[in-house]
């Protein structure tokens, strides 16, 4: 079975909903960063890449490659911006993931989800304008 970016968010918001642990908080704020990542991907791949030597699906080099877009590009200024977001989801998610010892709260991940939603909608404005699938 394939799953989407879609797939990604819907479990970050029942997690969120159904949420009776920190592990739920922790668990949405992963789910709504891949949620964005897998978005993007397309229109990352279609950029042309920044030499870091990292392979083409690292999430380091997506983030590099938007925000680093050519200026020339008629869209830089918006692939930029997304790439800065997704790159502060990106330190939530590690945080959740990986900062066991750091507290995360049910304010902390409606407040990572928000951000996933909105730039969510950013991406697919982007990809309509891109036309990319």
């Amino acid at each position: 079975m394939s799953v989407n970016a879609e797939n990604f968010l819907q479990v970050a918001e029942h997690s969120l909903i159904h949420a009776n642990h920190e592990m739920d908080y922790r668990n949405s704020i992963s789910r709504a960063y891949y949620a964005t990542f897998h978005a993007v991907t397309p229109i990352s791949l279609k950029l042309p890449p920044v030499a870091n030597g990292n392979s083409n699906n690292s999430h380091e080099l997506i983030i590099s490659t938007l925000t680093n877009c050519r200026p020339s590009h008629t869209r830089a200024l918006e692939l930029k911006s997304i790439g800065y977001q997704i790159q502060r989801l990106k330190a939530q998610r590690v945080k959740a993931d990986y900062r066991i010892d750091e507290a995360i709260s049910k304010d902390d991940a409606e407040e990572q989800l928000r951000k996933a939603k909105l730039l969510l909608e950013k991406i697919a404005e982007l990809k309509t304008a891109l036309q990319l699938p």
